[in-house]
């Protein structure tokens, strides 16, 4: 009895490969990254960029799955100016610090394809694991007396690399558009949107939760693709074969 029922669904499985449309590809591009909290007006988005691999697997007419790795640098720079007034003094504190967080992301997208340029829009969760992380800067204190009136200015630099104070791991969504040609190219938009603190909450020096924000524009390349096999669930495919009879 259980040697028919492995046979019944290798059987099945080899009937799903069959119709199946399974490729793969590798895609890189750049990021804008930034963080949203309490003082987002804090932060400002930085550049960073991606790349990676992935395997498509077309199980519809117009619906796919997509499973990726990709290295991802996000990161935010740190900005701002903050005046204190204490006495006869102000406190001037002017912050400017680079950080890049490095990741490993694993998006796992549900693509629905349409449209007659192989254009489509797709959705998913995304794990991301934190790889490294480093930051370089500069914070500058100025303090003015009024009596006697006097100024005294301190410039230190900050830099580091490490992961303390930062969650390992980040749970998040993202949402994209693009389009696929027969040629094997593409081209994608998206947006990324982390669920998880950015900054674990038993190590870091704050309290404050925030979260990841990418954006992204990617091109990418399936490899060994003939439009026989790549795009037979494009709408435009289809109408050229029906041309071509």
């Amino acid at each position: 009895m259980k040697q028919k029922t492995f046979l019944l669904i290798l059987f099945s499985i080899s009937c799903l490969w069959s119709f199946a449309q399974l490729s793969g590809g590798v895609r890189a591009g750049g990021n804008f990254t930034n963080i949203l909290g309490p003082n987002s007006k804090d932060f400002k988005f930085k550049p960073g960029f991606h790349a990676g691999a992935y395997m498509e697997y077309d199980f519809a007419t117009h619906l796919s799955f997509q499973a990726e790795g990709v290295y991802s640098v996000k990161g935010y720079r740190q900005k701002y100016t903050r005046t204190t007034n204490i006495m006869i003094s102000t406190i001037s504190e002017d912050v400017n610090v680079l950080y890049s967080l490095s990741y490993i992301d694993v998006p796992l997208i549900l693509n629905i394809n349409f449209g007659s340029m192989g254009s489509y829009i797709g959705f998913g969760p995304q794990v991301s694991f934190l790889v490294s992380a480093k930051w370089d800067g500069e914070n500058s204190t100025t303090t003015t007396f009024t009596n006697p009136p006097r100024s005294v200015s301190t410039t230190s630099t900050v830099s580091g690399v490490g992961t303390d104070g930062l969650n390992p791991v980040d749970f998040g969504v993202i949402f994209g558009l693009g389009s696929k040609f027969e040629n094997g190219m593409e081209y994608c938009l998206r947006g990324g949107y982390g669920l998880t603190n950015v900054f674990d909450p038993h190590q870091a020096a704050t309290s404050e939760v925030y979260h990841n924000l990418v954006l992204s524009a990617t091109i990418g390349y399936a490899f060994g693709q003939t439009s026989g096999s790549y795009v037979s669930h494009k709408g435009y495919s289809k109408k050229k074969k029906r041309r071509r009879h």
